[in-house]
């Protein structure tokens, strides 16, 4: 079975419906099948599940007329129930501008994602070489969700219109310009090792932060303590005063 629709996947089908005058496209149409690519080569679903139904064409038309009979209230009795496309068109049937804006951040944040891996995203080298010496040894990773930082960064785009650092402030799209646009790194405010086993993270759990203030945010004070993002921020302030 197909692991569930992100919203942040239904938006950009209903991103394509709109763009489409509110029409669905067929399986062979080329945006159509563009845009499926697209959903199959996000990286936010493991690879065990992306078999050939996985977004497939037929399933992403199938998604673009669900949300047709949503938006014009027309549900036949015999489609089950989508919670989050109702959500969707109810909120966006009379601001198309929303969805388009929704879409933009999601493409900027996921060029963003697919262009950069933060290092404790990586995978860890089997072999380490030393001075030429070969040693080898385990490592323990902790694994994140790289929808949680999409979803982060979508969300501060939307309601800011930029990425800028929560400490200093800094904003890679103004000093890089369009290499910068949509790029922040994201910081667990609860170290995801400091609790054992999963955990749900929330939005408010992440921050976004430049590279200099995420390596300080890791770097623990005199009583070997992390700092928070506000008490990094304070020591900023104080130093610029």
């Amino acid at each position: 079975m197909n692991p569930k629709w992100s919203v942040e996947e239904i938006i950009l089908v209903y991103d394509l419906y709109l763009a489409n005058g509110r029409r669905s496209h067929s399986v062979r149409h080329p945006d159509l099948l563009a845009l499926s690519d697209s959903l199959r080569a996000l990286p936010w679903h493991a690879r065990a599940v992306r078999n050939s139904a996985f977004r497939n064409a037929t399933g992403t038309a199938t998604k673009m007329q669900q949300i047709r009979a949503y938006e014009r209230q027309d549900v036949p009795k015999g489609m089950s129930s989508h919670s989050d496309i109702k959500t969707l068109t109810d909120r966006f049937r009379d601001d198309p501008a929303g969805v388009h804006d929704w879409a933009r951040a999601i493409r900027a944040a996921v060029d963003a994602e697919q262009a950069f891996m933060p290092d404790d995203q990586q995978e860890e080298p089997e072999a380490t070489f030393t001075e030429g010496k070969v040693t080898f040894g385990l490592h323990r990773r902790l694994e994140r969700n790289p929808q949680a930082r999409l979803a982060k960064l979508t969300a501060v785009h939307l309601q800011t219109g930029h990425l800028a650092c929560e400490v200093c402030g800094f904003d890679f799209e103004r000093v890089f310009g369009e290499h910068g646009r949509g790029f922040a790194e994201c910081h667990h405010q609860c170290p995801l090792g400091s609790t054992p086993g999963p955990r749900e993270t929330r939005l408010d759990d992440l921050a976004l932060v430049c590279a200099n203030c995420h390596r300080m945010l890791h770097r623990r004070l005199p009583d070997g303590k992390l700092p928070t993002v506000v008490q990094l921020r304070g020591m900023l302030e104080r130093r610029s005063m």
